[in-house]
């Protein structure tokens, strides 16, 4: 037990060095420090994890990589049931899953429910310019994804552990009482400020949107499905 005491003080100290060291830089320049870092790689491995314990409880994992102007993405929703496989390549974008899926998260392009109970489980593609493709495409590249790293409102720097290794937080916090939303953005205390992960807390309704990132730089080798149903195939079928 007097080890664990002595490691824990050990921590801390570290973590208190850490707050020194960035007592001369403000939270938004490093906050923009930790956003350039992730901007100047080339393609990131991500996990992204929605969840309210309010009623009704709501709980999705939304695993991918994403590139510079590539990506791809599996989307899991535990309560609605539905699961989602989307690629972005080549300026199109690929879809496949089942047909509440198919019916929710393509519902700006305008497929019906007999529609999406057809193509269940089949690849549809949307091409660049389409109505449904930016809703579609959204998060899948690099830029959309640093960008919603980002905490704002109140910034403030704060040391902490991830992992039991020493961070540096990006802390934000926006709004008061009831409406208030928390953001925390991790990077590593010493060495690379790459993004290590994001949480957007809201107290109101008990919600914790997460971001964990990894395999920054290890670059993506995607290619389209061998076989698709064009989407304007699928609107008029």
């Amino acid at each position: 037990m007097r080890w664990v005491g002595g490691l824990l003080i050990v921590v801390a100290v570290a973590c208190g060095a850490c707050v020194a060291a960035f007592a001369s830089q403000s939270p938004r320049a490093l906050r923009a420090s930790i956003l350039d870092t992730a901007r100047a790689q080339k393609s990131v491995h991500y996990a992204y994890t929605s969840s309210s314990r309010t009623f009704p409880v709501i709980h999705e994992t939304f695993i991918g990589d994403a590139g510079a102007t590539s990506g791809s993405e599996l989307v899991g929703g535990v309560n609605a049931h539905y699961h989602l496989h989307t690629k972005l390549v080549a300026r199109t974008v690929y879809v496949k899953g089942d047909a509440d899926a198919l019916l929710n998260l393509l519902l700006h392009g305008g497929l019906d429910r007999r529609q999406a109970r057809k193509y269940a489980g089949q690849w549809i593609s949307i091409p660049e310019g389409d109505k449904a493709y930016a809703s579609n495409a959204g998060g899948l590249t690099m830029r959309q994804l640093v960008h919603s790293l980002a905490p704002f409102g109140n910034l403030s720097i704060r040391s902490s552990t991830l992992h039991g290794k020493p961070v540096v937080d990006v802390h934000g916090s926006e709004g008061k009482w009831k409406q208030r939303w928390i953001y925390d953005l991790y990077a590593p205390a010493n060495g690379r400020k790459l993004p290590l992960e994001s949480d957007l807390r809201i107290p109101s309704d008990k919600s914790l949107d997460r971001i964990v990132l990894s395999k920054w730089d290890e670059g993506l080798h995607l290619s389209a499905p061998a076989k698709s149903v064009p989407i304007s195939t699928v609107r008029k079928s």
